[in-house]
């Protein structure tokens, strides 16, 4: 059985890529813009969409992302710098979580 992603997901996430990617602007980082922008890409193709199919091209955007914090983490203080090591956080967070989805995903396709 296949896991769908809904078309009231794709829009949520959608628009969660789309404010993730005022960080790539700010930070200017081409690398985590153009995940960002893959994975949109995939959203936005017409038909089904598999969650195995989304979920890797999530995690790289997680994983660039958590770059970009560290980056940030080393350039900034005060404020800025406690926001990045949020984002981190919540990035690196995220990247394992992806992880473990595709891994559950997989372990599904093979049973």
């Amino acid at each position: 059985m296949t896991e769908r992603v809904t078309s009231t997901g794709r829009a949520a996430l959608r628009e969660s890529l789309l404010q993730f990617s005022a960080f790539a602007d700010a930070l200017e980082s081409r690398a985590m813009r153009e995940a960002i922008e893959a994975c949109i890409t995939v959203l936005d193709a017409p038909g089904p969409l598999d969650k195995r199919v989304l979920a890797p091209w999530l995690k790289v955007v997680h994983e660039r992302a958590a770059e970009v914090f560290r980056q940030g983490i080393r350039e900034t203080t005060g404020t800025l710098r406690e926001q990045m090591e949020h984002g981190l956080k919540q990035a690196e967070e995220d990247a394992i979580w992806m992880q473990q989805a595709i891994d559950a995903l997989s372990q599904e396709r093979s049973n």
